[in-house]
């Protein structure tokens, strides 16, 4: 499998959480987007692995990127588990970076 960037997604009520990690795990993006935008924002990103932690609509945007020629995984909430920082806010913002971080390692071997 070539290299590709993984994004990371959080998906919530109102708001979707994206952080774009290169294959070496750099953060090239965060962005908290609604979710039209997150829609156009997945049309025009370059094909990724892209990681959503389960949740109702997880599936309904894993179908929507693999439209898009994305490759998707969805990661079971007990594997996100141990990542999460609490319901502060700013707290949040890291927390789709961190479900990147997990596939990098775990699936894709990288550190």
């Amino acid at each position: 499998m070539a290299k590709v960037n993984t994004i990371g997604v959080d998906l919530a009520k109102n708001v979707v959480q994206a952080s774009v990690v290169s294959p070496s795990g750099k953060e090239l993006q965060n962005k908290e987007l609604t979710r039209v935008k997150f829609a156009e924002f997945l049309v025009k990103q370059k094909p990724s692995l892209i990681a959503f932690e389960a949740c109702a609509t997880a599936h309904y945007w894993a179908r929507y990127a693999q439209k898009n020629g994305h490759q998707t995984k969805i990661i079971p909430a007990k594997a996100v588990a141990p990542f999460r920082q609490g319901h502060i806010k700013p707290a949040v913002k890291y927390r789709a970076f961190k479900i990147g971080r997990i596939w990098l390692k775990r699936v894709q071997g990288y550190a």
